[in-house]
C-alpha cells in the first residue's frame, strides 16, 4: 500500500467521524427544539368549545363583550353569527386580519383561498409571524385562527382561484359551502391583483352572490372597500381600472427589484372597514356603504353608491340587472299615508293643574279691536321761539329746496330750526294728519350740514378774536340763538335715527 492510498484512507475515516458527529448534535438539537414545542405547547391556554354564545359578564367568557352590543341594542340577535358562513379569497396583508377579525366576533364557518406562501418580507403586516415563513399562507392562518376560537369551522384551499379547474372547484365550494351545505352568505375579496377580482366577480354575477371587494393602494396610503350586489350595483367589470378596460397584461407592469409599498396601518384600517360592513351586511344594522374609501394623507372618508353599467360586459352582469328591474316592477308601491297629529292628553294629572287665561273673553275682544291713535296736537305744537308749524312751513316755501341757496330775507335762526325740525320728524317718523311734511332732499342734508359748519365756524373766530370777519356776516342773533346750542347737539342723533 503506497502512502498516497493510506492518506485517502484516513481522510475517508475522519470524515466519517465528522459526519457521525454531525449527526449527534443534529439528534440533540432536534430533541431540545420538540421538548421546548411541548413545553410551549403545554404553557398555553386552550379553552374548550363553547356549544352556545352567552352574555354572562365573567372573565373566562370569551363572547361577553361581543353579547353587551345586544343589551345596548346596538344588535338584536348576535348570536345568529355562528350561523353565517364567509369565504375570504386572499390572505395576505388585508384578508389574514379579516379573517382574524371575523373568528374574533364568532363567525360560523371560514373558508379561506390563497396560493402563496408566508415570507419574512410579509412581516411588515399583521398576523402572521417570523417562525411561519415557508408555510402557506392558508395552513399558517388555520393555525392561528384555531387557537384564537375553536368554535370556528374553518376550511383552507392552497391553489391559485383562477386557473380552469381550480375555478370550477371554487365555484363549488361557494355554492354549497355554508355549514347547511348551501352558498355562503358573503364573499370577501381581498386579492391584490386584477385577474383574481375579475374571476370572483364573474363567479359571484354567475352564482347571483354578494360580495365585497377592497383593495389597497400601491403607494399604501390609501385604500377602498365596495359591496357588490349583482343586478342592483355596479359589478367589478361595470367601471373597470384602465388596466382591465385595455386588456393590458398587469404581470408586464411588474419590473425586477421593485415593489408596492406596504403600511399595516393602512391594511390594518382597511380590513376593519370590510368586517364592520360585513357585520352590518350579516347581522342587519346600522348603515350599509356600498362604497367606502379611505385617504390617509386627508384623512378623509368618501362614500357613495355606484349604479350598474347598461353596457357592462358581463353577460351575467346584464342579466342580473334585467332580474332586479322584474322585481322592482313587480314590487307593490307604498302608499303614502298623511299622518294625522293626534291632540296631546295628560292621562295623569295628580295635581289637578289647569291652564287657564285671566282674561275673559270680552276683554280678548276688545283687546283685537283697539288700534293705537296717538295724542298730539299739532296745533299745538311750535318751535321754540313761538312760531307754529303752519307759519314754518309757510315759510320753508320761500326756501329752494335742492341747492345752496336760501332766501337772505329770513333769520338765520328761523331756517336752521325749519330745517332740523323737518329732518327730527321725519327720523322719529312722527305722523301728523293735519300737516303732511315732506321727506329731506339731499338739498336739505346739504344746507343743514353748511349751516352747522358756519355757525360753528363764526363761533370759534369770534372766540380768538377774529371781529372783522364776524361783522360781515349776520348779525349777533346767530351766535346767541338758544335754539342753535341746544339742537346741534341733537342733530347728529336724529341724523343717525334716519340713515
Amino acid at each position: 500500500m503506497d502512502v498516497e492510498t493510506a492518506t485517502m484512507l484516513e481522510l475517508k475515516a475522519k470524515i466519517r467521524q465528522l459526519e457521525e458527529k454531525l449527526a449527534t448534535m443534529n439528534s440533540k438539537l432536534e430533541a431540545q427544539a420538540s421538548s421546548s414545542c411541548e413545553n410551549s405547547s403545554s404553557s398555553r391556554v386552550v379553552r374548550p368549545k363553547i356549544s352556545q354564545m352567552s352574555s354572562e359578564v365573567v372573565d373566562s367568557n370569551p363572547y361577553s363583550r361581543l353579547m353587551a352590543l345586544k343589551r345596548m341594542g346596538i344588535v338584536d340577535n348576535y348570536e345568529n353569527i355562528r350561523t353565517y358562513s364567509v369565504a375570504v379569497v386572499g390572505i395576505g396583508g388585508v384578508g389574514s386580519v379579516t379573517a382574524e377579525m371575523l373568528t374574533r366576533c364568532g363567525i360560523g364557518k371560514l373558508i379561506l383561498f390563497d396560493y402563496d406562501k408566508v415570507e419574512l418580507a410579509n412581516m411588515n403586516r399583521l398576523f402572521f409571524q417570523p417562525h411561519q415563513s415557508g408555510m402557506s399562507k392558508v395552513e399558517a392562518a388555520v393555525q392561528t385562527l384555531r387557537e384564537i376560537n375553536p368554535d370556528v369551522v374553518i376550511e383552507a384551499h392552497n391553489y391559485n382561484i383562477t386557473t380552469v379547474d381550480n375555478y370550477d372547484h371554487f365555484m363549488d365550494r361557494i355554492s354549497k359551502g355554508s355549514l347547511t351545505d348551501g352558498p355562503v352568505n358573503l364573499v370577501l375579496s381581498c386579492v391584490d391583483n386584477f385577474e383574481a377580482r375579475m374571476a370572483i366577480n364573474m363567479a359571484c354575477n354567475e352564482l347571483n352572490q354578494d360580495w365585497m371587494e377592497s383593495g389597497v393602494s400601491e403607494n399604501a396610503v390609501s385604500g377602498h372597500i365596495q359591496l357588490i350586489k349583482p343586478g342592483e350595483s355596479a359589478c367589478f367589470a361595470c367601471a373597470p381600472p384602465l388596466i382591465v378596460a385595455t386588456g393590458t397584461d398587469e404581470k408586464t407592469l411588474k419590473r425586477e427589484g421593485v415593489c408596492a409599498a406596504s403600511l399595516p396601518t393602512t391594511m390594518g384600517l382597511v380590513a376593519a372597514l370590510l368586517v364592520q360592513n360585513s357585520l352590518k351586511y350579516l347581522l342587519g344594522f346600522g348603515e350599509v356603504g356600498f362604497y367606502v374609501g379611505y385617504n390617509a394623507l386627508q384623512d378623509f372618508f368618501p362614500k357613495m353608491t355606484m349604479k350598474p353599467n347598461p353596457g357592462c360586459t358581463n353577460s351575467w352582469c346584464l342579466k342580473r340587472q334585467k332580474e332586479y328591474q322584474e322585481r322592482l316592477q313587480s314590487m307593490p308601491k307604498e302608499e303614502v299615508v298623511s299622518k294625522v297629529e293626534e291632540e296631546i292628553t295628560h292621562e295623569n294629572n295628580d295635581w289637578g293643574i289647569e291652564v287657564s287665561s285671566e282674561l275673559t273673553s270680552e276683554q280678548i275682544e276688545q283687546s283685537e279691536k283697539v288700534n293705537y291713535q296717538p295724542d298730539l296736537d299739532e296745533a299745538n305744537v311750535s318751535s321754540g321761539d313761538g312760531v307754529s308749524i303752519e307759519e314754518l312751513m309757510a315759510k320753508m316755501k320761500s326756501i329752494t329746496l335742492g341747492s345752496s341757496t336760501v332766501t337772505k330775507n329770513l333769520p338765520f335762526s328761523t331756517i336752521l330750526c325749519v330745517c332740523i325740525y323737518n329732518m327730527c320728524l321725519h327720523a322719529l317718523c312722527i305722523n301728523t294728519t293735519t300737516t303732511v311734511l315732506p321727506s329731506p332732499s339731499s338739498g336739505e342734508i346739504f344746507t343743514l350740514g353748511f349751516l352747522l359748519f358756519y355757525y360753528h365756524t363764526l363761533n370759534l373766530f369770534t372766540k380768538i378774536g377774529v371781529c372783522s370777519f364776524v361783522s360781515h356776516t349776520y348779525n349777533a342773533e346767530v351766535f346767541c340763538c338758544p335754539h342753535l346750542l341746544a339742537i346741534s347737539s341733537f342733530v347728529p342723533l336724529a341724523c343717525l335715527i334716519k340713515f
